[in-house]
């Protein structure tokens, strides 16, 4: 939506241009309103899908909100004039029953005209902000409904001007009030279902994000509170252990002795958030991933450099990290405990980005390249790979895939202090 919004200027004069193209067409080829409508949309339409640079989706979106802004609030905008110049020539100019003239329509449409210039550019300094940041499936419901708005505006000046929404045979000024007002009021219903509908959809994502990084806190105090309770475990038997150690040592078992440090390492948690110094969170996660992929009997190899300084939120490294060594976990364990199953995970500072790779091995016949993880399926996986994408995107990074030899490598690289979209002010973003 914001490579839109910053070419608005460009945008609105050719579609006005086009627009008089269109209405001179139609007067020498007589037209039916609809079919003019619907070129007028589809003009629009197509500038802002040629101009912008942004995925099919957000253009879309951008497309349905310019048509609504562009005829339902130009239909309120001429409708609320005619009905303003009415009044003034009954009341001030003392017309019993005054027709606008065609002078008189040419300067509604043009007034009209600058209203709806004005309401996109104050539209592309908020909307621009909200409308952005989002996954593929919010933009497409956000827009189905703008479009229904629009061809319901489009059918009610289709019956206004074929005097079906009101028909009267007595004083012709009233007639046109009524009609007017008909069609003012029918527009400014639209235009507040439109804005209802769209900011009430930002409110609930908003929403839903700030439920997600809730549980995703709960989730890592309670891994942090576990190593806690198995490390006070093992400090309250620490005088035992060491009378044991004592005794292998003077019977110099050093076998025995390797499994008793093993057993009291894995007891107390010793070893969970060893991957990552600096980020008890990460650190958790990373300490739990490694139990899931060593009780599954994976190779488990991990080295991750602390991104310090970069402004990364600890909630968005976790869903990367949690998302893709999920997915990994999952194709390593569908492969035979015969062959070789392995989990890579290398993080580290490279020219000031931050790059993360995960390499695991997905079989030479399941595997399928593209897929995420080596072929896994599932509603979970599309929504993990997602989530990944979503924070990539946030943060103006970018994200590979590839497989080959049965190795499945999954690249993320996210710029140094790069400020995520969608951030309020971007207080959060840290950079």
């Amino acid at each position: 939506m914001r490579h839109v919004w910053r070419r608005e200027w460009l945008v609105f004069p050719l579609f006005v241009a086009g627009s008089l193209g269109l209405s001179l067409l139609g007067q020498r080829f007589p037209l039916p309103y609809i079919i003019l409508a619907f070129m007028n949309h589809g003009l629009l339409a197509g500038l802002v899908m040629v101009l912008s640079s942004a995925p099919w989706e957000e253009k879309l979106l951008a497309s349905s909100v310019l048509i609504a802004v562009f005829t339902i609030f130009g239909d309120f905008c001429c409708s609320l004039l005619s009905v303003a110049f009415l009044v003034f020539l009954h009341l001030a100019v003392g017309i019993p029953e005054p027709f606008l003239a065609d002078w008189m329509g040419s300067l509604i449409v043009f007034l009209s005209i600058l209203a709806v210039a004005v309401a996109v550019c104050l539209l592309a300094g908020r909307a621009g902000v909200v409308l952005c940041g989002k996954e593929r499936k919010w933009y497409l419901t956000a827009a189905v409904p703008l479009f229904l708005l629009t061809a319901v505006t489009d059918v009610a000046d289709w019956c206004a001007s074929h005097g079906i929404l009101l028909k009267t045979e007595g004083n012709l000024y009233y007639a046109q009030l009524l009609s007017h007002g008909e069609i003012c009021v029918l527009a400014a219903l639209c235009l507040s279902a439109a804005a209802c509908h769209l900011f009430g959809m930002n409110r609930v994502y908003e929403e839903r994000q700030k439920s997600s990084r809730y549980q995703c806190q709960v989730t890592a105090y309670r891994m942090l509170t576990e190593q806690h309770r198995q490390a006070e475990r093992l400090r309250h038997d620490l005088k035992n252990h060491v009378i044991a150690l004592q005794g292998l040592v003077e019977e110099r078992d050093w076998e025995a002795m390797e499994d008793y440090l093993e057993a009291m390492e894995e007891s107390g948690g010793l070893g969970d958030g060893r991957e990552l110094a600096g980020s008890p969170a990460l650190g958790a996660l990373l300490g739990r991933k490694r139990r899931e992929a060593e009780n599954q009997r994976i190779r488990w190899e991990c080295s991750v450099d602390p991104p310090d300084g970069f402004g990364f939120w600890e909630f968005d490294l976790c869903v990367l990290f949690g998302n893709l060594l999920d997915n990994a976990i999952a194709a390593c364990g569908r492969i035979p405990e015969g062959e070789d199953r392995f989990l890579r995970i290398r993080a580290r500072t490279v020219k000031r980005c931050f790059l993360l790779e995960v390499k695991n091995s997905a079989g030479r016949k399941e595997g399928t390249s593209g897929t995420g993880a080596g072929g896994r399926s599932g509603e979970r996986k599309g929504l993990g790979l997602q989530n990944v994408r979503d924070v990539v995107k946030r943060y103006h990074g970018t994200m590979e895939t590839e497989e080959a030899d049965g190795i499945f490598t999954s690249l993320v690289l996210l710029p140094a202090k790069g400020i995520r979209e969608g951030d309020p002010g971007g207080e959060d973003s840290r950079t």
